[in-house]
C-alpha cells in the first residue's frame, strides 16, 4: 500500500480457530476468534451469528484454521464471501 492510500480498499479478514495465528494478526483489518472445542447442541452455532455478534467489521474473507477437531460451526457453506481453510496434520 502506498503512503496516503485509502485503507477502505484493504481486505478485511476474519480468522476462526487456529490459536497459533492469533498473536500474528490482530489489526484493524484482521480479526481472529478462538473456537470452542465442543458444540452446544441447543445453541445457535452458525458462523453468521458469530460474525454478526463478535466481528468488528463485515469480512471480505473468512479463514478457518484447524484445531485438530471437527469444525464446531455451521453455515460455512452458506457465506457469501470466500472461505479458505488452513489445515495442519498434527497426527
Amino acid at each position: 500500500m502506498s503512503v496516503g492510500q485509502d485503507q477502505s480498499n484493504t481486505m478485511k479478514i476474519a480468522i476462526l480457530g487456529g490459536h497459533y495465528l492469533k498473536n500474528l494478526c490482530q489489526t484493524e483489518n484482521i480479526w481472529s476468534c478462538n473456537l470452542p472445542l465442543s458444540i452446544n447442541p441447543v445453541a445457535d452455532n452458525s458462523v453468521q451469528t458469530l460474525l454478526a455478534e463478535q466481528c468488528p467489521f463485515p469480512p471480505d474473507l473468512l479463514l478457518f484454521a484447524d484445531q485438530s477437531c471437527l469444525p464446531m460451526l455451521t453455515g460455512l457453506e452458506d457465506l457469501d464471501i470466500p472461505v479458505a481453510a488452513y489445515l495442519v496434520d498434527t497426527h
